[in-house]
């Protein structure tokens, strides 16, 4: 399936005017989610339904083993991206859907570090990486309802990447993958601070 330039465009929007079209990859990604999100939207498909099987997904990788729950993670993750395509497709895109993918998205990611603490990382990383994670989307949020500085930009800290770690310490080793969402979030939290006195100093 290809994507029109007025979905592209729409998600672009969605996501504090990012421009998909920088990443191959991305691109990638936007077209198997609105391929998938097709028999869902056909079906009168509520988002939220889908937003709720997420968290569910992410709520089941805390009570499964580690590889299982890698793929549950990777389930939620899947389904993160359905929820907004079948919003688009169906028209029903809306302020307070993007506030609840929202808030589900930080439950889920404060799930993920659950089932790394399961699989064996320790409480405090797990912990702290939850904290980091967190921080950082809320401080992306605020700066974007600020419209403050260049928050469209890719960082370390983005959700992908804390995802990719998080399967992998499910899969390998727990403990660096707490320690990498910890670590990749904190960096991020800098990336963004760092943009803000940039662009505080050009407008000076």
């Amino acid at each position: 399936m290809s994507l029109d330039g007025a979905t592209v465009d729409e998600w672009s929007r969605r996501h504090g005017g990012y421009d998909p079209r920088r990443s191959r990859l991305l691109l990638g990604w936007l077209r198997l989610v609105h391929t998938l999100a097709r028999p869902l939207s056909r079906r009168g498909v509520s988002p939220d339904a889908v937003t709720a099987a997420a968290v569910l997904a992410a709520a089941g990788a805390t009570r499964m083993p580690a590889r299982a729950a890698a793929v549950a993670v990777g389930a939620s993750v899947v389904l993160d991206g359905l929820d907004g395509a079948v919003a688009m497709q169906r028209g029903v895109d809306s302020a307070w859907g993007t506030v609840v993918d929202h808030v589900a998205d930080r439950c889920s990611d404060c799930l993920f570090d659950v089932a790394l603490r399961r699989a064996g990382a320790p409480k405090g990383l797990c912990t702290a990486a939850a904290l980091s994670a967190v921080g950082f989307e809320t401080l992306r949020g605020a700066l974007r309802l600020a419209g403050s500085g260049d928050v469209a930009r890719a960082t370390w800290g983005d959700r992908p990447t804390r995802v990719a770690a998080v399967v992998l310490g499910l899969v390998a080793f727990p403990t660096a993958g707490a320690a990498a969402v910890t670590t990749v979030s904190v960096v991020g939290v800098g990336q963004l601070v760092r943009e803000q006195a940039t662009a505080r100093r050009r407008s000076a």
